[in-house]
This record gives structure tokens, sequence and C-alpha cells, in this order.
């Protein structure tokens, strides 16, 4: 059983990997006292946007966040964390993995699940002879180091594991790889897990186990916040980057390089991209603006000095004169014609 990542090949979109994945860390660094919103902040996220479903962000700005909050904490802090989750809250259709049967059952529902979570990873479950492989494979190459993310995910299952197989658990039977094994807590199941490339991680275990029945009473550990999972991640290109791009509109700084450096390329490369779709940079954050500022216009109840603001420029009479060359019309004739078609 396999899941593939949406739409065309991965190499082609911007790897996104939804935001939410960085919940269950986050909480447990401020349980101890900690402040997140540096951390976030520093890279266009704040705690609200780990509960939105609708927020999607890079792999690579996944990768970062966990890599920070452990330095600031301690080398294997996200394997703690996870082996402290409960899989009916935390994990992708929830209500549908409670209603696995054994342990096979199980894995195979997440695998479909989670393919609505990023559109750049593949996870598949192999079964050869005596043995079961479950594989994570990643369509792109992280510029940041995964360890972190890894150890996470391994610790879920791998924790999963141990409580479903009880006093059957046999360490000598299940082989870990993963890019970073110091990331694991170092008395992990008796497990001696093995070094790999940065494309991955997988684990091992006797097939036999698949069939081991599987109860909610197993699966759940302790308690979170519920999370949302209808959305799946952007599927091509344009959406991933206008994803990205759309969070940072009201950023000072917001130019073609820092929007093409948030979805993880150079300028060049992106506008070649994009190319494919008659766009360039520029073409999509006008979009963005133009589609956000019409919003903002007919729906909402801001001022246009409000919205130039929010949108990144420097006025409202900059913004204006932008609005203009989109509509024709000024901002605020726009919503005055808006108001009389709604009457």
């Amino acid at each position: 059983m396999a899941s593939h990542p949406s739409g065309p090949a991965s190499k082609q979109n911007v790897p996104l990997v939804r935001a939410a994945i960085l919940a269950p860390v986050v909480a447990a660094y401020e349980a101890q006292g900690n402040l997140a919103d540096k951390i976030l902040n520093a890279h266009g996220i704040n705690a609200a946007r780990l509960m939105d479903q609708n927020a999607f962000i890079t792999h690579d700005t996944a990768y970062t966040v966990y890599e920070e909050i452990a330095r600031s904490t301690q080398p294997d802090f996200a394997a703690k964390v996870a082996q402290s989750l409960d899989w009916r809250i935390f994990a992708p259709m929830a209500p549908e993995l409670n209603e696995a049967v054994t342990l096979g059952d199980f894995i195979t529902r997440f695998t479909t699940a989670v393919a609505r979570e990023s559109n750049a990873v593949s996870q598949s479950l192999l079964v050869e002879g005596e043995y079961a492989h479950y594989a994570v494979k990643r369509g792109f190459q992280p510029s940041v180091s995964p360890a972190q993310s890894d150890a996470f995910q391994i610790a879920l299952w791998i924790g999963l594991l141990h409580r479903v197989l009880d006093f059957r658990w046999d360490p000598g039977q299940v082989i870990v790889q993963l890019y970073d094994p110091s990331a694991l807590p170092k008395e992990f199941h008796g497990i001696r897990p093995i070094k790999c490339n940065a494309q991955g991680f997988s684990f091992r275990f006797p097939s036999v186990w698949l069939s081991h029945r599987i109860s909610p009473d197993l699966v759940a550990t302790s308690q979170g916040p519920p999370m949302g999972r209808e959305l799946s991640a952007p599927a091509d290109t344009l959406a991933s980057v206008a994803n990205v791009l759309r969070r940072h509109l009201g950023d000072p700084e917001f130019n073609v390089e820092t929007a093409a450096m948030a979805c993880g390329y150079n300028a060049d490369t992106l506008n070649r991209r994009l190319a494919a779709y008659g766009k360039t940079i520029s073409a999509v954050i006008a979009d963005l603006k133009r589609a956000e500022s019409e919003a903002a216009l007919e729906y909402g109840a801001e001022t246009i000095s409000e919205i130039a603001q929010r949108l990144g420029y420097s006025d409202a009479t900059a913004f204006s004169r932008a609005f203009k060359k989109w509509r024709g019309v000024s901002p605020s004739n726009f919503r005055k014609e808006k108001k009389k078609t709604d009457k």
C-alpha cells in the first residue's frame, strides 16, 4: 500500500506540508515555559496558523522550526513529544483510524489519509515474506536537516508498535533507518537505529505483526487538540507558490527575491517554473494582492489605508494607483459599486 504526492511529480512543486504538523512540538515547547512566537514569527507563522487546516508551509520551514526548538531544549525533544501523543487526535482522518481492527488495517488507512498532508512526500507499506517495510520518501532534496521531523515520526510509529505488541515486543526483529539516529532517545525500546540519507526514513518489522488487533486504548497515550484534515496540500507549482506567498504580502521587505526564497528557490528558477503557467513571481504577487483587496473592499470593514498596509503598500495612494490599474476604478468607487449591487 502506498500514498504518493498529489498532482504532478513533486519535484515540480513547492514542497509543502500542513502547518499543523508542528503543533504538538510547539505546544510541548510552550508547556515548558518557553515562548514559541519568536521562532514561529521568524518563518512567517503564528500559533493560530498551526490550527488552521488551510495553512501549508514548506517542508524546509517545518524542519527549521523543529531544529530550532531542539537546539533550545534537547536533541531528542521532538521524539519524546511524539511518544506521548494520542494518535486518535493528532493523526489525519482520526475517525477512520479509530475504526481500524488490526495493525495492518491501521497502517493502510494512515498511508491513504496522510497523502493529503504533503504534496512532496510518499509513504508506503511493502510486505515481503517474513517482513513488512514501512518507508517515507521525499520527492525533493531538503536544504535543512530533517532529523527532528523524521525522529518525531519514527517515535510515533515505533511507540505504537511497542504498545500493540506489548509482551510480544522483540526489538531484535525491528530495523529503523533515519537521517540522524542521535535525534532519538538513547534507550529507544531496545532498538539500535541505523543512519541513512536525508531522502526519507524507514522501519522493518515482522509481517505477522500486521495481524495483531488494535484498539483505541492501545493507540491513545494522552490528550491534545483536535486537528481538521479535510483539505489536501496544493497539488501544483502555481497553487503551492500562491499558498506560500499569500502569508507574506504585508511584509515590508517582500519582493521578488524574498518571495522566491520563501518558496525554497532563487528568483530565476522559480520564474522558470511559473512560466509553464504563463506567470512570473511579480504576476502571482499582483494576482494575490488584487484578489485580497477586492475581497476586503467588497466584504470587509477595513479602511482603504488599513487594506493598503496589510497588503504591503507604502500608503493608501500607492495602493489606489495599483488598484486602479487592475480594475479601472479607485478602491473607494469599487466599494461603492459593490454596495449598490448588493442592495
